[in-house]
């Protein structure tokens, strides 16, 4: 999976001073962050449960046709939680100043943390 600096859908502290954020800017990531979470969680829950049934089915006899299946759906799930992480930076990106921009696209390289592209 990708990660992101805000992926945990959590603000850190240290983030937010790093990048000099202000209250209204806090509160508007972290508004952002909470109706995002109402997209993923479905996503997420879907996802253990295909793993899961993967895992399980594992030991088991089960067809090449139906591990197939299981596959697609994972990989179908995945695709959607890449465009709701890259929906997530976008947003939060347009709460930032240009300048904050910046140091976040900075503190993104330095960290080695794969970012979605321009925004």
């Amino acid at each position: 999976m990708v990660a992101l600096p805000f992926s945990s859908l959590q603000l850190k502290p240290s983030l937010a001073e790093y990048l000099n954020l202000t209250q209204s800017q806090v509160r508007a990531i972290k508004q952002v962050m909470e109706q995002e979470q109402q997209n993923l969680d479905p996503l997420m829950t879907e996802l253990r449960i295909i793993r899961d049934k993967l895992l399980t089915n594992g030991s088991e006899h089960i067809s090449e046709k139906e591990i197939k299946g299981l596959a697609d759906r994972e990989a179908s799930v995945l695709a959607k939680l890449i465009v709701a992480s890259a929906r997530l930076q976008s947003k939060i990106y347009r709460i930032l100043s240009r300048e904050q921009q910046k140091k976040l696209s900075d503190f993104e390289r330095t960290q080695g943390i794969a970012t979605m592209g321009p925004r």
